[in-house]
C-alpha cells in the first residue's frame, strides 16, 4: 500500500510539472542576454549600427621619406615629405553602413575632403593631393573617416616636411650611412648656416 502511495505521489509531482511548463513555457536562453535581461539580437543590432569606420594611412608610411610624391626610403627615424604628396586612406566599414568621407586635417585644420571613395570589394580607398597645405616644418596629419550613419574615427601620423633636417636624422644619415644611398637618388646632406639641409641635385 505504501509502494503505491509513493507511486502515486510521484505521478501526481509529474503532471504538476507539466501543468507549470505548459501555463508558463521557458523563454529560449539564447534570445536573453544573462547579464542584462535584453533580447540579444536587438543589442546586437544597437551595437553594429555605433561602430565606427576604421581608417588606415597607408600613405605616407611611418619612417617613410618621399620627394615629389615617391618613396625613396623606409625605415627611417621620421616621415619626411619633399614636394607634394598624396595621402592615401584605406577604411573598413564594419557594420556595412556605407562609407561617406573621409576629411584631412594639418595641425587640426581641416585641409581636404575625399567623398568619392574606390571600393575593392574589401577595402574604401580615399586620396587627396597635398602641396601648398603642409607648409615646412612638423605637422600632424589626421584623417577622419565617416559612415552614412554618421559615426566617425580618426587616425593621425607626425610628418616633417621640407628639405631642412633635424638632428635625429642627420645622425642617421651619418652612422648608417644612408648618404650613400641618398646619392643615388640625386640627394645630398649639406651643412648650411648650423643647419643640415637636403639639396635636391
Amino acid at each position: 500500500m505504501t509502494s503505491f502511495n509513493h507511486r502515486k505521489s510521484a505521478v501526481a509531482a509529474i503532471i504538476s510539472m507539466l501543468v507549470l511548463l505548459v501555463m508558463f513555457p521557458a523563454v529560449s536562453s539564447a534570445s536573453i542576454d544573462p547579464l542584462k535581461g535584453s533580447k540579444v539580437a536587438e543589442e546586437e543590432m544597437y551595437v553594429s549600427g555605433m561602430l565606427s569606420p576604421i581608417p588606415i594611412i597607408t600613405k605616407p608610411e611611418k619612417g617613410g621619406w618621399y620627394v615629389n610624391d615617391e618613396l625613396l626610403f623606409s625605415g627611417m627615424p621620421t616621415t619626411r615629405i619633399i614636394g607634394a604628396i598624396t595621402v592615401t586612406v584605406k577604411c573598413i566599414d564594419p557594420t556595412g553602413n556605407g562609407l561617406q568621407k573621409v576629411v584631412f586635417k594639418v595641425d587640426d585644420v581641416a585641409v581636404g575632403v575625399d567623398s568619392t571613395p574606390d571600393f575593392d570589394g574589401e577595402y574604401y580607398w580615399f586620396e587627396w593631393l597635398c602641396d601648398s597645405e603642409l607648409p615646412s616644418g612638423e605637422h600632424e596629419l589626421k584623417v577622419v573617416a565617416f559612415d552614412n550613419l554618421g559615426n566617425s574615427q580618426e587616425k593621425s601620423i607626425t610628418v616633417l616636411k621640407g628639405l631642412v633636417l633635424n638632428a635625429v636624422e642627420v645622425e642617421y644619415v651619418t652612422y648608417l650611412e644612408v648618404t650613400e644611398n641618398l646619392e643615388l637618388e640625386g640627394l645630398e646632406v649639406v651643412e648650411m648656416s648650423g643647419f643640415y639641409t637636403l639639396v635636391l641635385e
